[in-house]
């Protein structure tokens, strides 16, 4: 990931310098101190004069203006000049128009309420390396595409910092975003295919609504209150290697109608000053076809919270420790798998309901004081229909608990070919369970006995060895 961020911000780098042969170059200083022989004391009054492909290079100072730049122009600082344009509490601050311009290395501050730092109003632009604060929006991307947004400081604004509102194939990357202030951090509304990727955030969060086929890669979200990333009503996303630490309320959250997102390889970690019911990951209602998979969860009330009667999704190989309940898991149609699920006091709490048809697979289920635990409400007798076979159940307090009368659950595989030490064999697998006391006399590695695991619940084929010593043939 790091390689992929790096050959963007080379080939942003490298547009920056791109110029045109009779381009001319125009100085602006507020006070004549700096450059004596600046063409101008005023930033808009270069723009006014200047032509498409001109480069404005702004030495240091103030400029109390409300710039617009409606020309194709490059607007920089004056080498390691930290020039400020302050809009004087009016309007936006500065505003582009034009396609293909640059802005590089400037303060922006003091917008109007309502109005922005620096609003984008066309496509092909690059904003690199300013500090934007003290605005009521940072900046904001208004029907905007094919911009990059790159290496800002942006903070203390009082509602979003980067907003993108029906955007495509723009590129936010490297930005450092936060430190109070803001209601979001990048919200991404009714946008596409664009890139968020190693951005740093504090106290604040990134949201794609009603937003698709956009990614979000290798960002830090430090200290959050709300959902550090939230997708809602938004499909087809990527949100993939992300650190999430100190997570004070959730870590990431698939909405209301979120279909078809990937969740992969994030880092999710909850703060100790936490308080109520955190959660690392949680689904919301009819979020469907989702894959949450390879991600590390720890210390949360809900590692995953796997609620809202979705359906049809798949929860893959994720460790899930520490955390009151591991894995929470209200859904349909949908599979546990793999998943490395240690020092909970939950380890996957499981409520069925009618006709569920989940299927709880080859998981390790470690030192939880439940390893699995099912639990129907009184009020339900459906029957759910649900497959749990090739998991690992070791040193838990209690492997299972059920009060799962009408379940009609499978424990074991359906008939398979697999080999056993060695061996191969056709016939069902079941669990393991690290109390079972019976012997596998046959040595097909399944006990001949069943395992009981409670009065209307047995194993039947339960696993002499862990169910890693046993490969299933196609």
């Amino acid at each position: 990931m790091r390689g992929v961020v790096l050959l963007l911000v080379s080939v942003a780098l490298a547009s920056f310098v791109v110029g045109t042969a009779s381009a001319r170059v125009w100085h602006v200083d507020d006070d004549l101190m700096d450059f004596p022989r600046a063409d101008f004391t005023s930033i808009q009054a270069a723009i006014n004069a200047a032509s498409p492909g001109d480069s404005i290079i702004v030495h240091d100072g103030t400029y109390h203006e409300n710039v617009v730049i409606n020309k194709s122009l490059r607007l920089v600082a004056a080498g390691r000049a930290a020039p400020v344009i302050d809009g004087g509490g009016v309007g936006n601050v500065v505003t582009i128009t034009a396609d293909g311009c640059l802005l590089s290395g400037f303060t922006v501050t003091n917008s109007g309420t309502g109005f922005v730092g620096v609003a984008i109003e066309s496509d092909h632009n690059r904003v690199f390396r300013n500090t934007i604060t003290g605005n009521h929006e940072g900046i904001h991307l208004n029907y905007s595409s094919n911009n990059i947004i790159l290496a800002n400081n942006i903070s203390y604004n009082r509602n979003e910092n980067i907003y993108v509102v029906g955007g495509a194939h723009n590129i936010i990357i490297r930005n450092t975003i936060g430190l109070m202030g803001g209601a979001y951090g990048i919200f991404a509304r009714h946008s596409q295919r664009n890139l968020i990727a190693g951005n740093e955030l504090a106290c604040v969060d990134i949201c794609l609504y009603n937003s698709s086929w956009n990614r979000v890669i290798g960002n830090e979200v430090r200290e959050c209150t709300a959902i550090s990333i939230l997708i809602d009503r938004s499909s087809h996303n990527a949100v993939v290697r992300n650190v999430i630490r100190d997570a004070l309320s959730c870590g990431i959250a698939i909405s209301d109608e979120s279909c078809w997102n990937l969740v992969a390889r994030n880092e999710i970690e909850a703060s100790p000053l936490s308080t109520g019911c955190p959660v690392g990951i949680v689904f919301g209602v009819s979020a469907d076809n989702n894959v949450v998979v390879g991600n590390n969860i720890s210390a949360f009330y809900y590692g995953i919270e796997a609620g809202g009667g979705s359906g049809h999704n798949r929860i893959i190989r994720n460790s899930v420790t520490s955390c009151t309940y591991g894995i929470m898991f209200l859904m349909r149609n949908s599979t546990v798998r793999g998943n490395h699920i240690c020092g909970n006091v939950y380890g996957i709490y499981f409520i069925p309901y009618d006709d569920t048809r989940n299927a709880i697979i080859s998981n390790n289920i470690v030192a939880n004081e439940y390893g699995l635990y099912i639990y129907r409400p009184v009020d339900s007798v459906a029957l759910g229909n649900d497959s749990i076979y090739l998991n690992n159940f070791i040193d838990n307090v209690d492997n299972v608990y059920s009060n799962d009368r009408y379940a009609n659950n499978a424990w074991s595989s359906p008939v398979v070919r697999y080999v056993y030490n060695g061996t191969e064999y056709t016939g069902r697998l079941g669990n393991y369970w690290d109390d079972y006391a019976g012997v596998d006399a046959d040595g097909d590695g399944v006990g001949e006995a069943g395992y009981a695991i409670d009065a209307y619940n047995v194993d039947q084929y339960p696993l002499v060895e862990p169910s890693e010593n046993y490969r299933i043939l196609l």
